[in-house]
């Protein structure tokens, strides 16, 4: 149910500088592009919905009389009953905050944050509510594409190529895409890793920075041993050699091997942390090795 309360003596709007409110229950359908700064819980309820602050609530049980503010989108009730104050319009860094939240919830990377606002700025938000489709390519992922608006399924633009990728620069300057040469890089039980790693690999249900259970566990059983990978590379090209490492028992030395098997030792904790080492290649065999030095010593690897 939608209850338009745009009367500027209704002391709610006064007091929230909202444009209406939804009460939303478990019958209610996710409202596309619509944003709510304030949520309040009626009756006992099962919560959902995104943060731009990206603490998204996820089945979150709240008692009646709960005052939610914030910025949210695509609220959703499994049980009980909420007052959703809508926000209006938004502005450019809200949208931003917003798109960057789902960017990265969903695996994504997103660059030039700074020329996207820029552009959002130049758009404005009025003609930003009312397009269907806004694309500024600075969130993607392998074969998708993440536009501005609508920030759902319909609004990621899957695609393949079949030439080496490139994009425009914000100089204007015509850039090759970074590429991620490994083959699997984020499924640790293919014969790739599998078959050279001198390490015990296993599975884990630790969360990675990107939201997932895909990392993998290693575990040295003698030192020093790897989880590695050998790749064809081009000779004289720089390459970086980069993963998210964490340590979970041990003490002794970690490393990563860049592409001509040069090792640098890196000091994880028990939090993940990106890791990377760049080398000009001297052949064309490319090495991705993570040394752990010590027998026992047990590590995890995300995203490499």
């Amino acid at each position: 149910m939608y209850t338009n309360l745009n009367n500027p003596a209704n002391y709610q709007l006064q007091d929230f500088g909202q444009f209406g409110f939804r009460v939303l229950d478990s019958s209610s359908m996710v409202v596309d592009g619509e944003t709510y700064r304030t949520l309040y819980v009626l009756d006992d309820a099962v919560v959902s919905a995104t943060s731009a602050k990206a603490d998204d609530l996820v089945s979150k049980a709240l008692l009646a009389g709960t005052l939610l503010h914030g910025l949210f989108s695509a609220p959703s009730v499994t049980s009980g009953k909420v007052l959703a104050y809508m926000a209006g319009r938004l502005t450019a860094q809200e949208i931003l905050d917003l798109y960057k939240a789902y960017v990265l919830a969903n695996g994504g990377t997103l660059e030039l944050e700074s020329e996207t606002l820029s552009k959002l700025q130049a758009l404005g938000t009025d003609d930003y509510a009312d397009a269907s489709l806004v694309l500024m390519p600075s969130g993607y992922k392998t074969s998708v594409l993440f536009s501005e608006r609508p920030m759902d399924t319909d609004g990621q633009i899957a695609f393949s190529r079949a030439s080496t990728a490139t994009r425009v620069d914000a100089s204007g300057l015509v850039e090759k895409v970074r590429e991620n040469i490994l083959l699997y890089s984020e499924d640790y039980t293919q014969a790739v890793w599998t078959s050279l790693s001198t390490a015990t690999l296993s599975s884990t249900t630790t969360i990675t920075p990107e939201g997932t259970t895909n990392a993998v566990r290693v575990t040295a059983t003698a030192g020093p041993q790897d989880l590695r990978q050998v790749r064809t590379i081009t000779n004289g090209a720089p390459y970086t050699n980069s993963a998210y490492i964490r340590r979970v028992s041990g003490t002794g030395n970690v490393s990563i091997i860049d592409v001509n098997g040069t090792e640098l030792v890196i000091t994880p904790t028990s939090e993940w942390r990106r890791f990377s080492i760049t080398s000009t290649a001297t052949s064309t065999t490319g090495w991705l090795y993570v040394r752990v030095d010590v027998s026992g010593d047990v590590i995890e690897v995300s995203g490499c």
